[in-house]
């Protein structure tokens, strides 16, 4: 076998791979943003309220507090699971 057909076997290989994994790839994706559209809301008994700093005293830093007066405003309501809300 000459070294050109071993090498054109080699890419074509290569090539191969990286389409399967780039399909598989496109797959996921397309997979994980249509399970992401699908809105099945349950009730729960907690939220995460993400934020950001803590101070050593223990005090939220004024965008967590923010954040953390938001979502309590919205428990109030009895609310705060859609989106947007």
């Amino acid at each position: 076998m000459t070294a050109f057909v071993q090498r054109s076997r080699s890419l074509r290989f290569i090539l191969g791979v990286l389409l399967a994994l780039a399909g598989a790839f496109l797959i996921a994706a397309l997979a994980l943003a249509a399970a992401g559209l699908h809105e099945d809301i349950q009730p729960a008994d907690l939220a995460v309220v993400p934020g950001n700093t803590v101070h050593s005293d223990g005090t939220p830093s004024a965008r967590l507090a923010a954040r953390l007066d938001r979502a309590l405003e919205l428990y109030q309501k009895g609310g705060g699971a859609h989106p947007g809300e």
